[in-house]
């Protein structure tokens, strides 16, 4: 699995060449108001995941050991490991340690 890396699709729209706006209505065109409204909505979603805190992908451990010895994945990859309840990072190819915390005072 270390050469070989699932490409998952954006959500966001890819550009296209299109006329933006109707020069004799001086409105956007449907092409256009299609591509912003899906832009804006993506933003949107990425924007509120901030909001509360930043949430990184959840794996189960193998799965992280998957990704750890993919050498498309890089170095600095975080993940929520879900089975040990902790964060885990890839410092290197197949090497994969655990960001310690301090519990936060009452």
């Amino acid at each position: 699995m270390s050469s070989e890396r699932e490409i998952k699709p954006s959500r966001l729209p890819t550009f296209n060449d299109m006329p933006f706006t109707d020069i004799y209505k001086g409105k956007l065109t449907p092409e256009a108001y299609l591509f912003l409204s899906q832009s804006f909505k993506r933003l949107r979603e990425v924007v509120d995941q901030f909001i509360d805190g930043i949430r990184v992908p959840g794996k189960t451990k193998q799965e992280i050991v998957d990704l750890g010895s993919n050498d498309l994945v890089p170095n600095g990859t975080i993940w929520f490991n879900t089975t040990d309840s902790q964060l885990n990072v890839k410092v290197g190819a197949g090497s994969i340690e655990v960001i310690s915390t301090t519990p936060l005072p009452p």
